[in-house]
């Protein structure tokens, strides 16, 4: 299929002034992940912790756009890390996932485990 996005759009918290910073972004529901519709006639919507289970368990891509600036092209990303959380922290796969997304692309009322 044509796959999921998630995106992590900048706020307050990705707001880069010149100066070196360190940046952790979380894959969690409540660090404001968007889906992408894949389709410029929707709107973004957060990402629900069963559409993240799901584009994880099945990541092809990763990409990161470096360029937090207004203005000029200024792009200075460097040391990027990708880790998992320790054994404690690691969530399991959601049981409430186990059940199944609706279909948003093809119809809302089939609920599959591939359509989260």
């Amino acid at each position: 299929g044509q796959g999921a996005r998630m995106v992590r759009f900048t706020d307050h918290l990705l707001r880069w002034d010149g100066s070196e910073r360190l940046v952790e972004l979380k894959l969690l529901p409540v660090e404001n992940w968007m889906r992408d519709p894949l389709n410029s006639a929707l709107d973004f919507t957060y990402a629900t912790e069963c559409e993240i289970a799901a584009i994880l368990s099945n990541v092809s891509r990763l990409a990161i756009l470096g360029d937090f600036t207004a203005g000029g092209e200024s792009v200075a990303i460097d040391n990027i890390a990708i880790s998992q959380p320790h054994p404690s922290e690691q969530p399991a796969y959601p049981v409430e996932c186990q059940k199944g997304c609706p279909c948003r692309r093809h119809n809302p009322d089939i609920i599959r485990p591939s359509c989260c």
